[in-house]
């Protein structure tokens, strides 16, 4: 048994505090005592509040003493709360450090007026938990922190969790702010072995829950999803918690690397959020979410951690302020621009535009219930738009009018990129877990193939001489006939973002620090380039083949030119650091080439940076033609129409400029 009081920090005993030891739940009385029967699992004793500090709300058993007094600072009280999500900052694992992106996360939980912060998970490893211990607090932040274990801050100690106990308090635990109760909940499984049974977190929450009033909504923090219902919000296996019973409002969480919010069937919403610092597995930008809940309503915002842009602005035709941001590319046909932009927050300002393209002016705008990552698809006057929960719509192009609409399988959440191509009177979208070809005409499904490797990143797809190529991040490469019969696997290409090439019977795969050549017949390997310490090619491109070259955008290196046959470095082009950490793993300093490298004319090519420019570069002398400077991150392919460029960029702009006159 364990016994003790709850005072403020003065000395002032607090009434009806919740304490917890993992398993059992106590009032305080009058006098701010409680008392708990333990269990055996028991480590920590907790106060169920939201306290300035890091370490002033739980007490870490001893085995040698019975009573544990607690003195704390409560946040002042509030009738809502707005708060800031981060996660996966991974200090250690990939040289990332707090100082990268402490100063982003001051100024926006400042500007923002937030309440907390909440940090859900992979810290990482025994330094990376002793460093942000240190590091973000309310000493350094301004406002209270709290924490979720992540699989990886499970550390070979007395035992997985031991570590992050001591230092961050309990795995799982609650507090109640603003209208809103809050739980933390642990990830199930780490590099390490944990002390915990996976029942013990259901036992605790039906307790918990059990002291909740029926009208307050429940957020839930974990590390990831919830696997068992990501959709239903049943929490647990053989033991389970239907969260929907208790009001759940939100699921928040990390793990994936990804910017994602969708509201649900049941009316509450997954949410995640990309780490600060770096670029997300799915292009996401490097973020902090701010999330705001006030009479049960719940908004949120992402906001990019942005360097500014200094070089020299271009003069435009016409700039179109249009929303949200763009991640997919401009289409023109018949004298209109089409374009889909996409929204990780709530309510959502994603729409499919369509403008005149001599004025700019808006002919219509519909409005999407999610945003579109992937490239958008126009042919025989309709506009077929894969967005980020799955749906494929057709839509005819004159009108905006829905001409009918899919649900794509997916794995899990869907939150990937996707890839979306037309060949003849088929559509083939890639959609992580399953490539499906559907008809233009009508959207009859015409074959699925189930792919067990999901893709985690973009989902980039190529169909060509009566094959359909795919690669899987984090799976293999998968070569398909046209009526989807596997053909060949390559299980060692597990890394690719960007889309495959095909010439003659070569294949081109550009993943991860290698560029491969294929043979397309037998899947075979026949040639790759050696890993380059600086390049990488993990951006959502689509390389160019011209004469004996192979150009190919990287995610540090700007574009580089092979030669076709023996893959050695020819020529680079440049770009300066990126505006945005957009591409995985890199930050800032990254020098990002995206989209389609374009050939403009003999002997000169174009390409988009995320550092805000579009490139015209000389092949053979590798010197810049011009440079336009759009002074916004840009992650799509810009699009040349007659003598004028079209370019969407991360700021939701849609901007025309006269296409520069280019001296070789």
């Amino acid at each position: 048994m364990y016994t003790g009081h709850v005072y403020l920090y003065d000395g002032t005993p607090l009434k009806d505090i919740k304490v917890t030891d993992g398993l059992n739940i106590s009032f305080t009385d009058e006098d701010g005592f409680y008392s708990l029967a333990g269990w055996e699992r028991a480590n920590v004793i907790s106060v169920g509040a939201l306290t300035l500090y890091h370490d002033d709300w739980f007490r870490y058993i001893d085995r040698e003493h019975s009573v544990y007094d607690f003195y704390i600072s409560p946040a002042p009280e509030k009738d809502s709360s707005r708060f800031a999500h981060v996660s996966d900052t991974e200090i250690f694992l990939d040289n990332a450090s707090v100082d990268k992106w402490i100063d982003f996360a001051r100024q926006s939980v400042f500007t923002e007026g937030c309440d907390f912060l909440i940090h859900t998970g992979d810290i990482c490893r025994v330094r990376g938990l002793e460093a942000h211990y240190r590091e973000l607090n309310y000493h350094t932040l301004g406002i209270p922190v709290r924490y979720t274990i992540g699989n990886h801050d499970y550390v070979n100690d007395k035992y997985g969790e031991y570590t992050f106990e001591r230092l961050y308090g309990p795995v799982y635990y609650s507090f109640d702010f603003g209208g809103t109760h809050y739980v933390v909940l642990p990830i199930r499984k780490g590099e390490t072995a944990g002390l915990y049974d996976p029942l013990d977190s259901v036992r605790w929450l039906k307790n918990d829950l059990a002291t909740v009033e029926r009208d307050k909504r429940v957020v839930v923090f974990s590390h990831t999803y919830c696997h068992e219902s990501e959709e239903d919000f049943v929490y647990g296996g053989e033991e389970s918690v239907d969260l929907k019973e208790h009001g759940i409002l939100a699921w928040i969480f990390g793990h994936l690397h990804i910017n994602f919010c969708n509201k649900t069937e049941c009316d509450a919403f997954n949410i995640s959020t990309a780490r600060p610092d770096q670029g997300g597995i799915d292009l996401s930008p490097a973020s902090i979410r701010i999330v705001e809940i006030a009479g049960g309503d719940l908004t949120s915002k992402i906001i990019y951690n942005e360097r500014k842009y200094e070089g020299d602005l271009t003069p435009f035709v016409y700039r179109k302020k249009l929303g949200a941001p763009f991640f997919t590319s401009p289409i023109y046909s018949d004298g209109r621009i089409y374009a889909v932009s996409a929204d990780d927050g709530f309510p959502k300002s994603c729409a499919l535009y369509s403008l005149d393209a001599e004025s700019g002016d808006i002919i219509y705008k519909i409005d999407l219930g999610d945003g579109v990552k992937c490239e958008p698809v126009y042919s025989d006057g309709a506009l077929f738009v894969f967005d980020t929960r799955g749906s494929l719509t057709a839509y005819r192009a004159i009108d905006g009018e829905i001409l009918w609409s899919v649900t794509v399988p997916y794995a899990a959440l869907n939150y990937h990129k996707g890839g979306l191509i037309e060949d003849g009177n088929l559509l083939y979208v890639h959609a992580g877990a399953s490539l499906c070809a559907y008809s233009k005409a009508c959207g009859e499904l015409k074959f699925t193939y189930e792919n067990n490797k999901n893709g985690y990143k973009s989902a980039p797809i190529l169909k060509q001489d009566g094959r359909i190529v795919f690669p899987s991040q984090w799976g293999r490469l998968t070569v398909l006939s046209e009526n989807g019969e596997p053909l060949w696997h390559n299980d060692k290409i597990k890394d690719a973002i960007a889309t495959p090439i095909i010439e003659n019977n070569n294949l081109y795969v550009p993943s991860g620090t290698t560029l491969y050549r294929l043979d397309l017949e037998a899947g075979e390997v026949v040639a790759k380039t050696e890993k380059f310490p600086d390049s990488t090619f993990d951006t959502p491109s689509r390389p160019l083949i011209i004469n004996d070259l192979i150009f190919v955008a990287t995610s540090d290196s700007g574009v580089i030119a092979f030669e076709k046959h023996a893959l050695n470095v020819k020529y680079s082009y440049k770009t300066s650091k990126s505006l945005m950490a957009i591409c995985p793993y890199l930050d800032h300093s990254a020098h990002i080439a995206v989209g389609e490298v374009t050939e403009v004319y003999d002997g000169v090519i174009m390409f988009a940076s995320s550092d805000g420019n579009v490139y015209f570069y000389d092949i053979d002398k590798g010197e810049p033609l011009a440079i336009i400077g759009v002074g916004t991150p840009i992650i799509t392919t810009p699009k040349i129409v007659k003598d004028t460029l079209i370019v969407t960029d991360m700021h939701g702009n849609l901007t025309l400029y006269n296409l520069p006159k280019l001296k070789k």
